[in-house]
């Protein structure tokens, strides 16, 4: 029937941008909602509906939902659409709901998105994602929550503001002219109300007496008390009024939150299902049909809680028994989830774990299986863990990629295993070591020198059969071998995994190898090579997981820095960021981070952002405190410096050269390189530094264990960007000759791959390609090195590199800059006085007001400075 007030309300709520029926169980919330649902339908509106329960609490789960249903409504939510059928699994919920606002801005018309039974989904982070909705979508989406009590989202502080209306329980009583139309003309005004008077106008009191009485128009057996005890007096009547066959069937059934036909029968042991079903008037009256083909169904949640309670009192044995059969149906239809939910209502743990283990345990990650764990690992307690510890691996695997590495740290202490070779479980230890291994590299702690070895004998000594364990560890050494610059290693290790995740059919594994090739190439500057495989990666990625999932983040991430090493102009820092923050929120490992940062790094160092390196340095502190992985430190402090000399801010520069200096490892050791990356990183932001005027002790020494290093383990992206340096900072001192040396053995590197950006790390290095240029000009052994300086002068032109620099005016007076032209080209006090016709005290008093203004104390570092400044 028509709630005409009632679906009233609800259409003032739908008004707001958040509309709340709120009412305890059986006030009719889902029905009247039903109507006004079906009635804004018949209006052209888009309209979404969502139907909750506990489960949905988990929140890629809960706005996977919301994605879909606004995908059903007929919002174009594109490759969202695609990532929700996946759980979201692929992407961090602050890339979900902005994705989600992207959509909604696109959208002309007003969305409604009802979400019934909120209440079984509440949880801090749901409540969290509907609060950002509510507050950064677009005024057209207004959101509608049903629920038992009032949400924790601040409602009265919206009510109050006009951003929220709420429908309370009194507006959804049956009136006295309701109970008229619902009991029809047979029942007189007496009974209606008397139904009034004893039920308040509560919906299901309502309906249960109806049927409870069986026709009798007196209505005889109402009485006065609580609401509760009225539906639990007018169920029991309706059980007493059961065939037994009938009782069986309500009673068993309501240890299921959905049913059909097959399960009903495999669970009671009733042959004609069907009749009870479509012709019991006692059945009908307390179930809900879930789909339009009548095939599932459910009780309303009042009455199966009820019906469950008796059961449970009757026979707790019997309740066992019945998960127990629920479960072994789910199996046979291949619903693992609910197989696995109903052995461990069974009380057979170990049957759930079998389940779940059988089902792939955490190897269902590297089938694309990440939600599907998610829901099976919610079945299992802290002391189901204790024993059995490969479901406790599992939930340390989900944490990793989740990005809560030092939660699952703390899991994995918890599994001692005492002995490597004597009192283990083969299939445990197996399974201990791959997760450790990855552990590993996810807090990147491969530190000893032992570790290559150690992965090595690991993935040599599994069974040959075991083609996805022995994969993931070469994955692991993979990683292992390129932090420590044994690329050699690291690419047959990459080589070998790649054709065992094949062998073991894991497209996410074959995904996760291609990027580790991408990367080696990428460091040996094979850059044709390494963006083959990395493109190769991005499309499976896309193809098999979607746009936006991690894999295709990762991928990106590499391919953006890649086209920079040739070309300045092809990074898109402000995307460049986005997909770091998304790598950092969920699935990322040191070599990615570095990849995105140290393209940063060099972007900030040609074009000079400020607001671009704050943005930097908060996401990279914000990654180092979630992950505490100490490379990246490291490279935090070679941001910091570069934002620090971006500012000219002299205190925060010295701070950081003085922090980079107290905690340096200098890595002479031929057998472990560790920190190889961040060491050589460093020396470039302390090489920038001196050239700005900044001097540091034994920057030579240092450039030149950088260079050694990176010629030793073959890292030529850094050996470019290194000799680059050096040969700068000797240029900047005069020695032409040592920095025109330099640069043209970078060049011969670079030339072939045409890796341009590193011969633009500051003015005076592009001084320097002009001098190599004009110096070498009729030198036919250099023509490849010179050809590609004058490629590199040339491309600079269209960089449109605007170097940040203070006006000459008000920085350097007249005088000071005559003073400063003569100090460049070497000239002694006494030279200056006489060229410019001044006394010696006079020169000597421009040169403390040019020193005091440039921060500087010496006079290669003010000439260094003002040649950054573009001063001279």
């Amino acid at each position: 029937m028509q709630r005409e007030f009632a679906l009233s309300r609800v259409e003032e709520a739908s008004e707001y941008p958040l509309g709340l029926i709120t009412a305890p169980a059986g006030f009719g919330k889902s029905s009247v909602l039903t109507q006004w649902y079906q009635s804004s339908l018949s209006k052209g509106n888009i309209v979404g509906w969502v139907s909750l329960d506990y489960a949905d609490s988990d929140i890629r789960r809960f706005a996977s939902y919301f994605i879909m249903a606004l995908d059903r409504a007929g919002v174009e939510m594109g490759a969202l659409t695609f990532a929700a059928e996946q759980c979201l699994v692929e992407l961090s919920i602050n890339s979900v709901l902005s994705k989600i606002i992207h959509a909604l801005a696109n959208i002309n018309q007003n969305i409604f998105l009802i979400f019934d039974d909120y209440y079984q989904a509440e949880s801090s982070e749901v409540n969290n994602f509907v609060s950002s909705l509510l507050e950064y979508a677009p005024d057209k989406l207004h959101i509608i929550l049903s629920s038992r009590s009032q949400p924790d989202i601040q409602v009265g502080s919206k009510v109050v503001n006009g951003t929220a209306f709420e429908v309370e329980k009194q507006s959804l009583c049956f009136s006295l002219e309701e109970i008229k139309d619902y009991v029809g003309d047979e029942y007189g005004d007496n009974c209606a109300e008397k139904l009034l008077a004893q039920t308040e106008g509560w919906a299901v009191a309502i309906q249960l007496a109806i049927v409870a009485n069986k026709g009798n128009k007196e209505i005889i057996n109402l009485f006065s008390g609580k609401q509760q005890y009225i539906v639990n007096y007018f169920t029991e009547q309706i059980l007493d009024q059961s065939t037994d066959l009938e009782r069986r069937f309500l009673l068993y059934t309501s240890i299921l939150d959905k049913f059909n036909v097959s399960l009903a029968k495999a669970v009671c042991d009733i042959d004609d299902v069907p009749k009870l079903i479509y012709d019991s008037k006692n059945i009908q009256s307390l179930v809900v049909t879930l789909d339009k083909e009548e095939t599932w169904f459910r009780y309303h949640h009042l009455f199966s809680d009820l019906l469950f309670k008796k059961l449970k009192r009757d026979s707790e044995a019997t309740v066992y028994a019945l998960h127990r059969k629920a479960s072994l149906w789910f199996e046979h239809a291949n619903q693992i989830d609910e197989a696995v939910k109903h052995a461990r209502l069974s009380g057979d743990v170990d049957r759930a774990v079998a389940l779940f283990l059988k089902a792939g345990g955490w190897e269902l990650v590297l089938y694309g299986g990440v939600s599907l764990m998610r829901t099976l690992l919610r079945n299992f307690s802290v002391n189901d863990f204790e024993r059995h510890p490969q479901v406790r691996l599992a939930y340390i695997y989900l944490m990793m990629k989740d990005g809560d590495i030092q939660g699952a740290d703390a899991q994995l202490q918890k599994i001692h295993i005492i002995d490597e070779k004597v009192g283990l479980d083969a299939a445990l230890q197996r399974d201990f070591y791959v997760i450790h291994s990855l552990l590993r590299i996810y807090k990147d702690d491969n530190k000893s020198a032992d570790s290559i070895a150690k992965l090595e004998s690991l993935a040599n000594n599994l069974n040959t059969t075991d083609v996805l364990g022995r994969a993931v560890l070469r994955a692991s050494l993979t990683l292992a071998a390129l932090a420590c610059g044994k690329f050699s290693i690291a690419k047959i290790a990459a080589k070998a995994g790649l054709n065992e995740m094949r062998q073991a059919d894991s497209i996410l594994g074959v995904n996760y190898l291609f990027i580790h090739l991408g990367q080696i190439e990428l460091h040996q500057a094979n850059l044709d090579v390494a963006q083959a495989y990395l493109t190769e990666a991005g499309n499976m990625a896309e193809i098999n997981f979607g746009i936006d999932s991690r894999l295709k983040t990762n991928c990106d991430i590499n391919l953006q820095a890649l086209n920079f090493w040739q070309e300045p102009n092809q990074l898109n820092a402000d995307k460049m960021l986005e997909l770091l923050s998304n790598a950092c929120d969920t699935d990322g490992w040191f070599e990615i981070y570095a990849s995105g940062f140290t393209s940063i790094l060099e972007f900030l160092r040609i074009y000079q952002g400020k607001e671009l390196a704050w943005k930097a340095i908060s996401l990279i502190t914000l990654t180092v405190r979630k992950r505490q992985i100490q490379r990246l430190a490291q490279l935090e402090l070679s941001l910091r410096l570069t934002a620090a000399l971006i500012s000219r801010d002299a205190n925060k520069i010295m701070l950081v050269m003085e922090t980079i200096s107290e905690g340096d490892i200098f890595l002479e050791n031929e057998d472990h390189s560790y920190s190889w990356l961040p060491f050589c990183e460093t020396t470039l932001a302390l090489g920038i530094a001196y050239l700005d005027g900044y001097k540091s002790k034994n920057i030579e020494d240092r450039i030149e264990t950088s260079i050694k290093i990176a010629r030793r383990i073959g890292a030529i992206l850094y050996l470019i960007r290194l000799l680059v340096l050096k040969g700068t900072l000797a240029y900047s001192k005069n020695a032409v000759e040592a920095g025109v040396k330099c640069i043209l053995e970078a060049a011969q590197l670079a030339a072939n791959q045409s890796i341009k950006t590193p011969f633009f790390m500051s003015p005076i290095a592009v001084e320097l390609m002009q001098t190599s240029i004009e110096l070498n000009a009729a030198n036919p052994s250099k023509l490849l090195e010179t050809n590609f300086l004058k490629n590199c002068f040339e491309s600079r032109k269209n960089l449109n590199v605007t170097i940040t620099a203070v006006p000459q005016h008000s920085l350097l007076s007249k005088r000071e800059m005559e003073v400063m032209s003569q100090l460049a080209a070497g000239k002694a006090n006494k030279e200056i006085a006489r060229n410019l016709d001044m006394t010696g005290n006079t020169v000597k008093f421009h040169l403390k007001n040019i020193f005091a203004k440039l921060a500087v104390d010496k006079r290669i570092n003010a000439v260094n400075r003002a040649r950054y400044l573009n001063l001279i």
